[in-house]
């Protein structure tokens, strides 16, 4: 899979942020002035995931989340890849976002990926890991949303990845690092006003919306620093301390309790799936042992 339309460069000493979602309203007035480098839309063929330039948003989350980034960076300059990765679908395929993440890896270079998107399934979680490392490795930022609903979400609960929830406790236009927590980004819980479809503008909540704001206080940090390290320095530094030993409502400190060391749970669902698969040793360590009661077998 390649596309050679996909540029290798962008402006130098400008932080380029990649923006995966559901494409782009580039028309819309609040992305007048906008610097987009490259425009990447992954589809399912008969053949396999294929890539063109199509990116027109249909859906409006994705022309949402770029405005959100774009408005957040104040005037400053930064260049964007488009990634189209979804229409309407309410949930993404994991097979497709390996293969956006492989391409990225190997065509894309960039600074820092926007994903205000999660999965909570666990069948290639590891090859998900893999990816998502590899990227890291690569010094890309990598910042993902958390779910709304508090289920364990990837990439976000990667620990290598700034994974961005929300908290009451969270003021202005502050964010919060929270030590030992899947989710490690803490944005004042609000209601945005997003940009949307046929150039509008509605009001929206979740940390789909917060995210693209802090990868823009992110994007904004790295034009000042041009240093990965120092940049992760920074972020700690400005997370306001943390939430450790504190219920900030689905982020729990590790040490806050002692873990089981066996657990029974039924029913066996994905969610019981992820949380064994992740090894979550804030919830159960490692050597627990699991007494799985479905439909009354025991597995061991």
């Amino acid at each position: 899979m390649n596309y050679s339309g996909c540029k290798q460069t962008t402006t130098s000493n400008r932080p380029h942020i990649l923006v995966i979602d559901s494409g782009a309203e580039l028309s819309h007035k609040g992305l007048k002035g906008i610097s987009i480098v490259n425009k990447l839309h992954f589809f399912l063929t008969e053949e396999g995931i294929a890539v063109d330039d199509q990116i027109e948003d249909r859906n409006g989350h994705g022309t949402a989340v770029l405005e959100k980034i774009y408005k957040s960076m104040g005037g400053v300059e930064a260049d964007y890849t488009i990634v189209k990765l979804f229409e309407n679908e309410e949930t993404i395929q994991i097979e497709s976002l390996l293969s956006v993440l492989i391409y990225i890896y190997e065509h894309v270079p960039c600074d820092i990926i926007n994903m205000s998107i999660g999965i909570t399934e666990t069948e290639h979680y590891k090859e998900l890991e893999l990816c998502m490392r590899k990227l890291r490795e690569k010094g890309i930022v990598l910042i993902a949303a958390f779910d709304n609903y508090g289920m364990m979400s990837f990439p976000a609960a990667f620990d290598f990845v700034y994974g961005v929830d929300e908290s009451e406790e969270v003021e202005g236009n502050n964010f919060r690092f929270v030590k030992n927590s899947p989710s490690n980004i803490l944005m004042k819980k609000a209601i945005h006003r997003v940009a949307w479809l046929n150039d509008s503008y509605i009001a929206m909540k979740g940390t789909s919306f917060s995210t693209p704001v802090f990868t823009a206080k992110v994007a904004k940090a790295l034009f000042q620093i041009q240093d990965r390290k120092n940049l992760d320095e920074w972020i700690l530094e400005q997370g306001m301390g943390n939430l450790e030993e504190k219920d900030s409502g689905r982020i729990l400190e590790r040490n806050a309790y002692t873990p089981p060391k066996k657990a029974i749970v039924f029913p066996y669902n994905k969610e019981i799936e992820t949380i064994i698969t992740h090894d979550i040793d804030f919830i159960i360590k490692k050597s627990a042992v699991f007494e799985i009661a479905e439909n009354n077998i025991q597995k061991r």
